[in-house]
């Protein structure tokens, strides 16, 4: 299913209704296989501008619900779609119903992702009794079926994941989506690092600003500080003591 998708030619990008656009894209690409390196691709260029910031966030769970409340009060995006692929109604899939946010569309049709600029993965089947290779096997499963099918309807995205184990996950998706490296990113230790900035400079006040300290590695308990940061925090009381409390809380 990868080897016929990288195959495909990006024409179902368009409508059936949009067939001039369809045969003009095929001429463009035509002249563009030719050889030809003075065609005018500002048109091209112009509709590409023009098109709707088009985000979908993946998951109908807590983190895919706060996603959405967060995208959408700050006006990142046109039009925002919430894949919810759960069965029933959850509580906070419920409340953004009651709301009615405005270009907030909740669907379990996987085409409504169609046209995004972003897909953002926050879908995940994390239990409490199951071990970490029981849901690394589940999500990869349910990859398997749902990052093909998002990449197709939105082949020039950038696919964004949150889903846990993330590592693992992001690689999955990089390998399933087929696309290049640069467009499949994984949250990593960001949410930890943002954590860690607001604690340095409003719980401690700290003289040192947080903005520099980025906590790095493996998400889960190997992550650490980057030690090129910690020279610079020795200047500051409140960062020592903090820097020698995750040293001596970190698992040797």
């Amino acid at each position: 299913m990868i080897t016929k998708f990288q195959e495909e030619l990006p024409l179902y990008s368009f409508s059936p209704s949009d067939e001039a656009r369809q045969v003009d894209l095929l001429a463009y690409i035509a002249k563009i296989t030719e050889g030809v390196s003075d065609i005018n691709s500002k048109n091209w260029a112009n509709y590409e501008n023009k098109t709707v910031k088009k985000i979908t966030v993946v998951g109908g769970g807590e983190l895919g619900v706060a996603c959405t409340l967060a995208i959408s009060a700050k006006g990142l995006a046109d039009r925002l779609v919430l894949l919810d692929l759960s069965e029933g109604t959850k509580g906070g899939m419920m409340d953004l119903n009651i709301f009615n946010l405005p270009n907030v569309e909740i669907s379990k049709d996987p085409s409504a992702s169609a046209h995004s600029k972003v897909v953002i993965f926050t879908v995940n089947s994390l239990g409490n009794s199951q071990s970490y290779l029981d849901v690394v096997q589940r999500n990869v499963d349910m990859f398997r079926a749902l990052v093909p099918a998002l990449g197709h309807y939105s082949p020039n995205s950038v696919l964004l994941v949150a889903s846990q184990p993330v590592e693992v996950m992001t690689y999955v998706t990089w390998k399933l989506s087929a696309f290049p490296a640069t467009r499949v990113i994984g949250t990593g230790c960001n949410l930890d690092s943002q954590r860690l900035q607001y604690i340095i400079t409003n719980v401690l006040k700290a003289q040192t600003s947080g903005k520099s300290v980025w906590v790095i590695g493996e998400q889960g308990e190997d992550k650490a500080l980057l030690n090129l940061i910690l020279q610079a925090l020795y200047q500051d009381p409140l960062i020592y003591t903090l820097k020698f409390f995750l040293i001596t809380s970190t698992p040797q």
